[in-house]
């Protein structure tokens, strides 16, 4: 990670180490929901092939409703990575990055707590 931040700071210019921790955080949370969305579907289906393919093409749909419907889904997990651009250019976290932040991790929890609820009903 220190390798990375150097080789950030030489090709782009200075790069505060705690700007990347928040990169590093926020991109964090994007990761674990596709991650999570992919226990869920786990939960449902036994077979991998599908597994994979629901969790792409739910990331693919999520990104269309966010670029049709963007001027409503503000804080759209799908606009973390704009909002992190911001941040990276003004130096501030934007409150739209904290929004989408706490529609992502809603969203991560539900999705974990329907896979224990569904792991349940199955056994």
């Amino acid at each position: 990670m220190l390798a990375s931040w150097y080789y950030i700071n030489l090709l782009f210019g200075e790069l505060s180490f705690g700007t990347l921790l928040l990169v590093l955080f926020f991109y964090g949370l994007w990761l674990l929901l596709v991650v999570s969305l992919s226990i869920f579907y786990n939960t449902l289906f036994k077979t991998p092939g599908l597994v994979a393919f629901l969790t792409i093409a739910t990331v693919i749909l999520m990104g269309l409703g966010t670029t049709i419907f963007s001027h409503v889904l503000e804080w759209s997990p799908n606009r973390i990575s704009n909002y992190i651009q911001q941040m990276i250019v003004t130096g501030n976290v934007p409150s739209d990055l904290i929004g989408a932040a706490i529609v992502t991790v809603i969203m991560i929890v539900l999705l974990i707590v329907a896979s224990v609820f569904t792991l349940r009903k199955k056994k």
